[in-house]
């Protein structure tokens, strides 16, 4: 039961929790996920300096790793038309 309470209280679970509902009501992607970080950001007791860096950092590494399969992708196409 002791793990059940840890899961539900966990920041994480509530930024999870927060935006799949703002998704569901169909406000912008980013911005949820921008609101849902805050909302971590704070159950955890961090600055909103803090968070706000994280999450940039998050998004960079996110977009590094999106460019790499693009590039993938692109490159395997070409091989597949050869």
């Amino acid at each position: 039961m002791d793990d059940l309470v840890s899961l539900v209280f966990n920041p994480i679970f509530f930024c999870i929790a927060t935006v799949f509902f703002l998704s569901i009501m169909r406000l912008n992607v980013s911005v949820s996920l921008l609101i849902g970080s805050v909302l971590a950001g704070f159950l955890s007791s961090q600055t909103i300096g803090s968070t706000l860096s994280q999450f940039s950092n998050g998004i960079t590494a996110g977009a590094e790793v999106a460019l790499n399969y693009a590039h993938f992708w692109e490159y395997s196409q070409r091989l597949c038309q050869r």
